[in-house]
């Protein structure tokens, strides 16, 4: 094991043992959202680039707008993207503010690249576990 998968193995520990027979999948978890981690950070900087390319391909009509559905379809098949069903609703949750079902989505692209950076990277999930940790010896609550 390297010493991040210790490293994250130790901080996403509820007890203070780990069972043997939880080992394997705890472990293919932590080496899982590393690899996913590493990454979407070093894609960071074509990650919107890579986006709005997806996202234009849906734009039949050139208008710069997309359906949150259209954009679903984009951000499934973004290979940059890289995100669990899960992650691409929340995003699609942020996107359609004015809620008429259309993206604009050369701004969308901006605001899921700072939405995956602030939330998603393995800098953020640890910064988050860190302070989960925290607030547990603090309030004792878990």
């Amino acid at each position: 094991m390297t010493p991040k998968e210790k490293n994250l193995l130790i901080r996403l520990q509820k007890n203070e043992t780990i069972r043997y027979a939880e080992f394997p999948d705890m472990l293919y978890n932590v080496r899982y959202e590393i690899a996913m981690s590493e990454m979407m950070e070093s894609n960071m900087s074509n990650l919107e680039m890579s986006i709005v390319k997806e996202f234009a391909h849906e734009d039949t009509d050139d208008t710069g707008e997309i359906s949150v559905l259209q954009a679903e379809v984009a951000m499934k098949r973004c290979k940059a993207l890289n995100l669990t069903p899960f992650q691409i609703h929340t995003l699609l949750g942020i996107s359609d503010c004015d809620g008429d079902g259309m993206i604009p989505y050369r701004q969308f692209a901006k605001v899921c690249t700072e939405y995956i950076d602030d939330n998603l990277c393995f800098s953020s999930l640890v910064k988050k576990e860190q302070i989960y940790k925290i607030h547990e010896k603090k309030t004792g609550v878990k």
